[in-house]
């Protein structure tokens, strides 16, 4: 028997109580397991906490400490994306941003894209068409967000393009002049390096922003 909730997706077995204590004593595992998590941030009035690749539980979302809710990341990736494993959010939590940020969390962490495992409930669709349509909006380049880079290695299979670092002094968000005066300026005063003018996209500067807060909060504790 399945229910219906109001955005037609049928409910998961994460909605019971004794799904969460399971979920909970699980939690307390990996907490011993991996007691130096690889990144913390804070979003949605949670504390988000990406443990490691391989735990049972990827990232964990906590409010006033009890656990809400949590991402598993799939082993398996395509063409370098990462295949979106299991998540779930407690009922009474729910659309509140909760799935969504741990999703934007894992990927800032581990510098990829999600796709969605399939086949997925119609809540499930909803959900991912959702997220795919915002970030195609996301992909846009910010007008004035230009920084300098460095050129760090040729493209792995399945990268897409080379990697590029930005260059300390000239990371910070300038216009297209201005960052076509800074690549002549780095190109005169560093000629063994290779660099470049790079049009910042919106979903790399939510990326960047959410690993330097995670480093921060990481960085206190």
């Amino acid at each position: 028997m399945s229910k219906v909730d109001a955005t037609n997706g049928t409910y998961s077995g994460t909605n019971f109580d004794g799904r969460w204590t399971v979920l909970g004593e699980k939690l307390e595992s990996v907490r011993t397991a991996f007691p130096a998590p690889l990144a913390r941030t804070e979003a949605t009035g949670c504390e988000l906490t990406f443990w490691a690749k391989n735990a049972e539980l990827t990232v964990t979302a906590l409010r006033d400490g009890q656990l809400v809710g949590y991402l598993i990341v799939s082993p398996m990736q395509t063409d370098g994306a990462i295949l979106a494993g299991d998540v779930g959010v407690r009922k009474e939590f729910r659309r509140q941003g909760i799935a969504t940020a741990m999703y934007d969390f894992a990927e800032a962490v581990m510098q990829s894209r999600f796709l969605p495992c399939t086949p997925h409930s119609p809540y499930a669709e909803a959900f991912w068409s959702d997220r795919q349509r915002r970030q195609l909006n996301h992909d846009s380049p910010s007008p004035d967000h230009w920084i300098i880079q460095r050129f760090v290695r040729p493209a792995k299979a399945g990268e897409g393009e080379d990697v590029y670092e930005p260059w300390p002094g000239y990371d910070k968000a300038m216009t297209q002049p201005d960052a076509e005066r800074a690549l002549d300026e780095c190109v005169r005063r560093w000629p063994d390096f290779e660099f470049r003018a790079h049009h910042v996209r919106v979903h790399e500067k939510i990326a960047a922003d959410a690993i330097a807060k995670a480093q921060r909060i990481t960085g206190k504790r």
